[in-house]
């Protein structure tokens, strides 16, 4: 039982990647992100578009995140939606990729092997 209520799955990694944008923590997004996804991104473009949607002209940064609906793809892949809502009142809702990566749920991109 307590394995089952600690492993990792989409949705869980869709949650933690709410909770890292509503903080604006860039190294919780970083750490959520695939290997592969890593090697097309870096902890510097994530803290400056969290600068972006933290400035008034970005919307007033993450007031609230939601994760949508998750399909686990086939064991290994899963998509998901998270809507966000930012201070300025206005909200967006996002799709993507979630790979398994040794067991563990991560952010995935288009590019991600099956």
């Amino acid at each position: 039982l307590y394995y089952n209520s600690t492993r990792s799955t989409p949705e869980k990694a869709l949650q933690a990647y709410c909770t890292a944008l509503e903080n604006s923590d860039a190294q919780g997004i970083f750490n959520l992100e695939s290997t592969n996804l890593q090697q097309h991104t870096n902890l510097n473009e994530i803290k400056t578009g969290l600068a972006l949607l933290d400035s008034p002209l970005g919307g007033n940064g993450v007031k609230k995140c939601v994760v949508g609906p998750v399909t686990n793809n086939n064991g290994n892949t899963a998509t998901g939606t998270v809507t966000i809502t930012l201070g300025n009142g206005k909200s967006q809702t996002s799709s993507g990729v979630l790979v398994n990566q040794n067991g563990s749920w991560k952010l995935g991109d288009t590019n991600s092997a099956p």
